[in-house]
């Protein structure tokens, strides 16, 4: 099965195309503005050096947040047009679990957490069985670092943006117990992404490309400044 992977939820996102779990192109790209700069030409680019063309891809998969608004949405609407467009069959995949994905065989706890700005950070807990079976057990959340790291009990694997961007912080907080890989393991893998969209295609989990939908886990800026109705006042 060939499948085209987006990921537009944070700076540094990109595209790849995939055949079921192995990877055959992918480009990774740091923005500054937005993803919409650009795409589709990445997305022609990889196709044209694959050989393949639109009607070649037989899924699409797409990372659904959390991440930035903005980034989210780009992803989820392209990937959107493409699959009614084409009828083909589309997969949107956590961003937590992608980066708790790449530890299924790791013995520990293991918690992404994704840079949510304002000193925040996107975060959930997974924990994996000796078969590589994943399960959620800190349910996802939008809190401040140490919010988390008063959560667990026991040592974990703290990966991501969040992570690495708080790491002195939770290292202080939570000592040999914070378990923090180098820089190269943070960023969401889009083959990773892939892969997991892959099982799900062979196990029939797709989603309606109409009701494709942002995971957030906070309300959007705009709505937070937004004054209460009835009350016309405006925030700053």
């Amino acid at each position: 099965m060939k499948i085209l992977v987006l990921d537009t939820s944070a700076e540094f996102g990109g595209a790849a195309l995939m055949e079921e779990e192995t990877l055959r192109a992918q480009c990774r790209i740091r923005v500054t503005g937005t993803h919409s700069t650009g795409l589709w030409s990445i997305l022609m680019f990889l196709l044209s050096q694959a050989g393949w063309d639109l009607e070649a891809v037989e899924a699409w998969a797409v990372c659904r947040g959390p991440g930035s608004f903005t980034g989210v949405r780009i992803g989820l609407a392209t990937v959107k047009a493409l699959a009614l467009v084409t009828r083909k069959p589309v997969v949107a995949v956590s961003a937590l679990e992608a980066l708790a994905s790449a530890w299924i065989y790791s013995p520990y706890l293991v918690c992404p957490l994704i840079d949510a700005r304002k000193q925040e950070v996107y975060s959930a807990g997974y924990r994996s069985d000796p078969e590589g079976r994943l399960s959620r057990v800190l349910e996802e959340a939008h809190e401040r670092p140490l919010q988390l790291a008063a959560r667990l009990k026991e040592p974990a694997i703290l990966v991501g943006s969040g992570a690495w961007l708080y790491r002195s912080l939770l290292k202080e907080r939570l000592g040999n117990e914070a378990l923090i890989p180098p820089e190269p393991h943070h960023p969401v893998s889009l083959q990773l992404l892939g892969a997991i969209a892959c099982g799900r295609l062979h196990r029939g989990l797709t989603d309606s490309p109409r009701d494709l939908r942002p995971l957030y886990l906070r309300s959007p800026d705009a709505e937070l400044k937004r004054p209460p109705a009835g009350t016309g006042e405006r925030l700053p």
